[in-house]
Parts: structure tokens; C-alpha cells; sequence
């Protein structure tokens, strides 16, 4: 598994299968939408260019002051800013629960 990690951030690739690859995009508290938006705005165009050859996907993990409803309107308004079609926008609890979930660093 390659990828790079900071605090609040990793970003992973989360698997080579033959010519396919996926990368996922973790963001936990304190979030920097600036940054954020870059860079899903980049996964998007990277799964356009690579089309059924790349999966992307944003996993929002922020405890604080989590709302389910909250979360998923964030991540609809973010979608819907950016013209997000082909990258997976979606959210957790918190930034430790993926590793509930079996995705290992």
C-alpha cells in the first residue's frame, strides 16, 4: 500500500488489481476545505483522464460535532460545487473508524 500521511489527512492507494487502481483520500478533524477541494477536484479529473481504470474516494471523518444529516449535506453541497461525478464522496464517524473497518496503514 503506498500513499502519504499527515495528522489529519492520509491519502492511500488503496489497491493495484491487474490495471486497475483506487485511491482513498481520508480527512479527519480540523479539516482544510481549501485544501480539501483541491484535491478532489484532482481525483475527479485523475478518474475522468483514467476512466474505469481509477476509483477515488473522499472518506470525511470529523468527530466534531458530527451529525449524520449534517455530514451528508456537507458532502451533497461539496458534490454539487465541485461537479463531482465519478469520485466517491462519503463519511464516517471519525477519522479512526476506517481502521474498524479493516483499511490498515
Amino acid at each position: 500500500m503506498l500513499g502519504g500521511q499527515t495528522k489529519e489527512k492520509k491519502l492511500v492507494l488503496s489497491g493495484k488489481y491487474g490495471r486497475y487502481h483506487g485511491i482513498v483520500y481520508f480527512v479527519g478533524n480540523h479539516p482544510n476545505w481549501t485544501e480539501i477541494k483541491k484535491w478532489t477536484t484532482f481525483l475527479e479529473q485523475e478518474s475522468i483522464k483514467r476512466k474505469k481504470y481509477l476509483k477515488a474516494y473522499f472518506v470525511y471523518g470529523n468527530k466534531i460535532g458530527y451529525s449524520k444529516s449534517n455530514r451528508q449535506i456537507e458532502l451533497e453541497q461539496l458534490g454539487k460545487e465541485l461537479k463531482i461525478e465519478n469520485t466517491a464522496l462519503t463519511f464516517v464517524p471519525s477519522s479512526l473508524a476506517p481502521n474498524k473497518f479493516g483499511v490498515f496503514f
